[in-house]
């Protein structure tokens, strides 16, 4: 796939410029955390220790689905990236 050139400096290209680093952002996040996480529960094993811990202090009887969440988010940003937003980066 090709770059897609267009201008940030534009209303609206600037506004998917400023979209396209929101998701960069937000992949980078997701990634640390997810990271945090797998540590935390020994990869997912016992998702029952984020339950209350300092890191995500998340409620009791959640861990597991907290787990899950955040992962299938990881997914999908993984999944935008890989579609089309490196198309689309300007680089900012």
């Amino acid at each position: 796939m090709s770059r897609i050139v267009y201008s940030p400096s534009t209303p609206f290209g600037k506004l998917t410029a400023e979209a396209v680093d929101y998701v960069l952002k937000a992949q980078d996040a997701i990634d640390r955390a997810v990271a945090v996480a797998n540590a935390a529960s020994a990869g997912g094993a016992t998702p029952t220790n984020l339950e209350g811990s300092p890191e995500f202090g998340v409620a009791t009887g959640d861990g597991s689905d907290f787990y899950t969440a955040i992962n299938n988010l990881k997914t999908n940003l993984a999944a935008i990236s890989s579609a089309s937003l490196s198309q689309i980066d300007m680089g900012g």
